[in-house]
């Protein structure tokens, strides 16, 4: 529901959000349709849609060996571990040369990072009716500058997806909270949690998140069925056990990889190996999801959430997720819609907490490189040492926000008089 309206910009922030914004656009323009230097993981999404158009297993060990063939002199391909509700994404694209692909692939996400945050925006608009434009601007400009945004155009990586993924989600939720509202708040959540399955150690904990409120549950259904009719060309014909056991095969070789080993990844993995030297398991990230349900489930129970705050959602999802799953670098643009938190009123200690975070994700291989603040074993993901601090300092905020909102109930209220 709407809170009280805000008080007009000054002239100077309205129109440096604006500046700020349009820069945003030409840099993200510049890393991405206009952007012509070689990827280095998109191959991958585009091999194994190569290889399922030509009826064969992507999760075999075919996937390496013609793999080397078919892209010499670059980066080894070392298996094929994403899920089969890839399908539909990576037969498309290699349709066309890999050259073309990329590009192709580039100019989506772009447009995937405009609209997600014009879905942000809205999301926000429906919290506080009279927001003005250059909110937009800020978040546009937040998003096109974030350094994990331009290492996932470089690379190629999946990362956006899941950010759009976020965004829709949290106007979905919002839409559905709002006064009058219909089914569609509902299909767009489902179409949110549908693009968060394709990288499911978020998807998992977002479905967790969204299972501990009965508003959630109909998208839930709808994303689990819509993520089973993505699958279900791979799973026909490659089968069912070929698939999935190839894919757990794989995931299973992640820990042995040096780009899976904690120095190059974030969270409280790294944390813990760059202290103790300990390393953890990489099925960590499932640690996480158990985390979130604990604590949407305790705020719950708490009579706190009502299910009407989208950035209390992002809180619940990212919190863990960031803290727990195994992450890389490019990975951090997922924490962007965070900043709907930062438009909501009160809550300062969360705030501060969530907004430091994002502050030294913003640019923290810069400041890694300049600084020397890395793990010493780190030589690819040099700011995967700071980023895993801010990860701390989001889970912080989160939980605090979690445990501690001062929302009410009127949601539960309402489903029960429905009921």
């Amino acid at each position: 529901m709407p809170i009280p309206p805000l008080r007009p910009l000054p002239a100077a922030v309205r129109y440096g959000a604006y500046l700020y914004g349009a820069l945003g656009v030409a840099y993200l323009l510049a890393k991405s349709a206009l952007n012509a230097t070689p990827e280095i993981d998109f191959k991958y999404l585009w091999f194994a849609g190569r290889m399922w158009l030509d009826g064969e297993n992507p999760y075999s060990d075919r996937f390496v060996v013609d793999g080397a063939q078919w892209f010499v002199g670059t980066n080894v391909l070392q298996g094929w571990s994403y899920p089969p509700n890839w399908w539909a994404i990576s037969c498309f694209h290699a349709l066309f040369s890999v050259e073309s692909a990329t590009a192709i692939w580039r100019t989506l996400n772009a447009a995937l990072v405009v609209g997600g945050c014009g879905l942000l925006f809205a999301a926000h608009r429906l919290r506080r009716p009279n927001a003005e434009w250059a909110v937009f601007a800020a978040l546009l400009g937040l998003a096109t500058t974030f350094q994990a945004t331009a290492m996932t155009l470089a690379l190629g990586q999946t990362s956006i997806v899941t950010f759009f993924g976020l965004c829709a989600l949290s106007f979905g939720v919002s839409r559905s909270a709002a006064p009058g509202a219909s089914a569609v708040g509902t299909w767009i959540q489902a179409l949110g949690l549908t693009l968060l399955m394709l990288k499911p150690q978020v998807g998992v904990v977002a479905a967790a998140a969204m299972l501990a409120h009965p508003s959630c549950w109909r998208a839930v259904g709808v994303a689990a069925l819509a993520s089973l009719a993505l699958a279900a060309p791979a799973l026909v014909s490659i089968g069912v056990r070929e698939t999935l056991l190839g894919m757990l095969h794989n995931l299973s070789q992640h820990d042995q990889l040096t780009i899976f080993s904690p120095p190059e990844t974030t969270g409280v993995r790294h944390v813990v190996h760059a202290t103790s030297g300990v390393t953890l398991p990489g099925l960590v990230a499932f640690a996480g999801a158990a985390l979130a349900f604990g604590l949407v489930a305790a705020t719950r129970a708490r009579g706190r959430w009502n299910g009407e705050s989208a950035a209390l959602l992002m809180a619940a999802i990212l919190g863990p997720t960031l803290l727990a799953a195994p992450l890389h670098s490019y990975d951090m643009v997922i924490a962007v819609p965070l900043a709907l938190a930062l438009l909501e009123p009160g809550r300062n200690v969360s705030r501060i907490a969530l907004g430091a975070g994002l502050l030294v994700l913003y640019r923290a291989t810069n400041v890694a490189k300049l600084t020397g603040w890395a793990h010493p074993d780190s030589s690819v993901f040099q700011g995967s040492w700071l980023e895993s601090v801010a990860t701390l300092a989001i889970a912080g905020g989160a939980a605090a926000w979690m445990l501690h909102s001062k929302e009410g109930a009127s949601l539960t209220a309402r489903e029960g008089a429905r009921a």
